[in-house]
């Protein structure tokens, strides 16, 4: 859907200019259109031409010697960076297509792309380089258990591995001049970067920082070869270093107020550093020379992925998917927009919110509607510029333009209906006018008119309620909540909640008062959410419950509603009392069950439920009374595991114990049905009662009661296959914990509260940084307090992996988690870090490498859900690499090669979409 437009170039930043597309902020672009931001940005040595990746893999060059010269799309499947090669003349990339081996390529731009990638396989490959004598340089796996660093000779078609680690190879810059190599290891301490010269050892030119997430590390190397520019945050606050290529020496460091947004090593020692709006250039070793370039014309565009001067002088910055040049960094405002189609224009200007003269914006607009022929693009600027006289309160001028965007389009189209539709709502909401909305509903063609919100406003004229739904739907457009709830307070109050105010009511919590709202589902849901925090709406709300009209919102669906925002606004003694009156009443609970079935799913608990549940529902002024209306033996099984589970996550062991025996005396009381969803349903329950018996033996220190239970567990799951996900990892892990360590209790009590204190993964896993960050410092105490015991050592390491995992800095887990399968661990011990080593390097795209460690516990003698699980996540992860594209015919193989047991293979075999067996 994204066309490639010419770049269009405006000579200079005028304040005219910048005021033009400030307001275009305002503006909804059509649904279908997404924002690609660049993410990587890359000028030739000489300066002539950029080469830019998007978020979503676009690979756009743009020649920079000529203005006017279009960008040209190379490609929309790169992954990550790209290189230049030492005379301009080249550009290398990795290209990878959904289930095809990656290819790593080289071509000239000005030449037509070469037939074939120079090298194609499974390997996983990333920032491609160059040095000096022709050859290619970038990271792989290529068959190994780590990444390194490669190069290959695009002429002899010879390839070798140049640079290797204890483990990965994270990043890698290649210099502008092909003279040297800047690559990133990770180490016990943190990351640390190192120069290599042909010839030479490897020069470590850092120390690790603690708790540095090297996806946040910024490298520059100048074109003139001075030395390295580089970012880097630890336990103290940010700063740039400059490392000295000459005297091999960190030179200076600059300390930054926060991470800066981009970094570039200019000519003459130079850098410059990207903080929001301004673009700071410093010289290393003179502290007097620290200038703050404001980009004053630029206040609220941010600026981001500076890159360096070249000996022609050219400078670029990105923002979003603009790209910004000047032949000096000082005189950036006065520069170059290289502009990729109209809609990057509206991007761009949407970042200008605060700032803009609308009489120069609607300028701008008229410019673009006059110079574009195509109706789509048209399309998107009548409804920028209704948009925009909407925000002016210019009603006549918004209805005017979003006719003529209807016009452009097909009639009956979903474009023609949102534009009808948002023309209706302008009259309607914005103006409250009675004589408006009949003139609107009059001009409305059949598809526009057969909708819910059409229908809603046609059955409410002559209603005495209308003007104050008008008004409420004004204010809910312009953001004015507590004006918009008190409305709706009124409606309620005065109105009782009828079926048409029902309607309305779900028609706005369903954002149709926004018809042409441009937002993923996830900001409606966050705009409503703020709505709904106002306690006039959760009033409103309360009311249209009690009401027994038809036409809106479920009962259970309001209820659930309210109390899931009371208890987000933090009233949580007023969502017990909801709850209280809710009980109070002779009707039907509203979705109390469901939520209990939510809490003690297999799945991750969502904060909101979390919080609901244990600060509200189980309450003691509330838990009593609540599962004395509980009637049905399986919903009160729920509610009672659902307080086995609370209690376990707060170590309280006595309620929980009590708890546990009433769950297994209802189940011991359900009819057993043969239908496969009650069976199914039936061995999560025993499978979860077995789970927290576990749990309960282990918080105790009873570690053999605790293995009885764990193994039987497992048992149960291995005779039920089912989509298990990690829960037999992490049972056949405390398994092997337990019988690892249960010849020194003190140390393996110790040891597995640790674990547990970033939260039990299989009751309630904890993604708080600061919680993780906490248990990182604890597992160094921990290390240096035990002894030294061998047996300890694989399990530190991989608590460690784990927890960085959960942190996602991948580069750091995989460190752990390397150095943890090097340390042999136990079997089970060893399947567990395969599977969070094979999850993480499969979540960075390194998908063969995944499927080689899962294949380790494939082979392996463990119980058949661990093996069934793993060679279905081999089988993915070797599809999404481009081996084999026959799943089925590549599962046969492996069951017959490793065995499966014949009811996990019928499971195998339907997970993959196969006829039953």
């Amino acid at each position: 859907m994204r066309d490639i437009l010419p770049a269009r170039h405006f000579p200079r930043f005028t304040p005219g200019l910048v005021a033009l597309i400030a307001m275009l902020f305002t503006f909804a672009l059509a649904a279908c259109y997404e924002s690609d931001p660049v993410k990587s940005l890359a000028l030739s040595p000489d300066g002539s031409r950029a080469a830019s990746v998007t978020a979503g893999g676009v690979l756009n060059i743009l020649d920079l010697r000529t203005p006017g010269t279009p960008i040209v799309q190379y490609s929309n499947q790169v992954k990550g960076s790209v290189g230049w090669s030492p005379e301009s003349r080249q550009l290398a990339f990795v290209e990878q297509f959904p289930r095809q081996p990656a290819g790593l390529w080289a071509i000239d731009p000005a030449l037509q792309r070469p037939n074939a990638a120079l090298l194609s396989d499974v390997s996983w490959k990333s920032d491609p380089g160059w040095l000096s004598d022709g050859r290619i340089v970038f990271r792989s796996d290529r068959g190994e258990d780590q990444v390194s660093v490669w190069a290959l000779d695009p002429v002899a078609h010879r390839i070798e591995k140049l640079l290797a680690a204890e483990t990965d190879i994270t990043r890698l810059w290649a210099a502008p001049g092909g003279d040297s190599l800047v690559y990133q290891t990770t180490g016990p301490d943190g990351a640390n970067l190192w120069l290599w010269r042909p010839g030479a050892k490897p020069f470590q030119m850092t120390s690790g920082q603690r708790h540095y997430s090297p996806a946040d590390q910024m490298v520059s190397i100048p074109a003139d070869g001075r030395g390295v520019a580089f970012v880097a945050r630890g336990e103290r606050e940010p700063r740039v270093f400059w490392f000295d290529a000459r005297k091999m020496a960190v030179r200076d460091e600059l300390v930054l107020e926060r991470v800066p947004d981009g970094i570039a090593a200019l000519t003459k020692g130079r850098v410059a550093v990207a903080m929001g709006t301004d673009l700071r250039i410093w010289r290393p070793g003179h502290p007097l020379l620290h200038r703050n370039l404001i980009v004053s014309r630029f206040e609220g565009l941010p600026l981001a992925l500076p890159q360096r001067q070249s000996d022609g002088g050219v400078t670029l910055v990105v923002n979003q998917s603009i790209l910004l040049s000047a032949r000096n960094a000082g005189r950036l405002e006065r520069g170059v927009m290289h502009v990729d189609g109209i809609e990057e224009m509206l991007l761009l200007a949407r970042a200008r919110v605060e700032a803009g003269n609308p009489d120069a914006a609607r300028s701008l607009l008229d410019r673009l509607w006059k110079d574009t022929a195509d109706s789509s693009k048209r399309y998107m600027i009548a409804v920028a510029r209704g948009r925009l006289e909407r925000s002016q309160q210019h009603w006549g001028a918004a209805q005017s333009w979003l006719t003529r965007a209807i016009e452009i389009v097909a009639p009956g189209s979903p474009e023609a209906q949102a534009a009808e539709l948002e023309r209706l709502c302008v009259g309607a909401f914005d103006q409250h006018s009675s004589s408006q909305l009949a003139a609107g509903l009059k001009d409305l063609d059949a598809a526009a008119a057969s909708t819910e919100l059409a229908r809603w406003l046609a059955a409410g004229k002559g209603n005495s309620r209308l003007k104050i739904w008008l008004a409420v739907g004004g204010d809910v457009r312009a953001e004015r909540d507590e004006r918009a709830a008190a409305g709706l307070e009124m409606i309620s109050r005065d109105d009782g909640w009828t079926s048409h105010s029902l309607a309305g009511l779900q028609l706005l919590l369903d954002g149709e008062f926004e018809p042409l709202l441009e937002a993923t589902h996830q900001r409606q849901t966050d705009r409503m959410n703020k709505l709904l925090l106002e306690p006039s709406m959760q009033l409103a709300l309360m009311r249209a419950l009690e009401s027994k009209n038809e036409g809106g919102p479920s009962h259970e669906e309001l209820s659930q509603t309210i109390l899931m925002q009371m208890v987000r606004r933090g009233d949580t003694a007023g969502a017990r009392r909801f709850v209280q009156n809710d009980l109070s009443r002779p009707t039907p609970l509203n979705g109390y069950p469901a939520i209990f079935s939510q809490f003690v799913g297999l799945d991750e608990t969502e904060p909101q439920t979390y919080r609901v549940v244990r600060d509200v529902l189980l309450a003691p002024d509330v838990a009593d009374r609540l599962y004395g209306r509980l009637e049905d033996p399986r919903e009160r099984l729920l509610m009672r595991m659902s307080q086995v589970k609370s209690a376990l996550i707060d170590a309280r062991a006595v309620p929980a114990q009590g708890w546990l025996r009433d769950c297994q005396s209802i189940l011991n009381q359900l009819p057993v049905e043969e239908n496969g969803d009650n069976l199914q349903e039936l061995a999560r329950q025993l499978f979860l009662l077995d789970l927290f018996e576990a749990k309960l033996n282990e918080q105790r220190g009873r570690w053999n009661e605790a293995l009885v239970s764990y193994k039987r567990a497992l048992e149960l799951i291995g005779r039920i296959p089912n989509e298990w996900d990690a829960l037999s990892y992490e049972i056949a892990a405390s398994v092997g914990l337990i019988e690892m360590g249960r010849g020194d209790a003190d140390l393996l009590a110790s040891f597995v509260r640790l674990l547990r204190s970033v939260g039990d993964p299989v009751l309630s896993p904890i993604r708080q940084p600061a919680a993780i960050m906490t248990a990182l410092e604890n597992f160094d105490q921990f290390e240096r307090s035990a002894g030294g015991e061998a047996w300890i050592r694989p399990w530190i390491a991989y608590g460690r992996g784990l927890c960085y995992s959960q942190l996602d800095w991948p580069a750091q887990a995989l460190y752990h988690l390397t150095i943890a399968r090097r340390l042999n661990p136990p079997p089970a011990l060893m399947q567990r870090i395969l599977l969070e080593e094979s999850a993480v390097r499969d979540g960075i795209g390194q998908h063969a490498m995944a499927a080689r460690l899962l294949e380790g516990i494939v082979r392996s003698r463990v119980a058949e859900p661990v093996r069934a699980g793993a060679m279905l996540a081999q089988l993915q992860a070797e599809t999404a690499s481009g081996a084999q594209i026959a799943p089925l015919d590549r599962a046969g193989k492996l069951i017959q090669k490793y065995g499966l047991e014949p009811r996990w293979r019928r499971w195998l075999w339907n997970q993959l979409g196969g006829d039953a067996i």
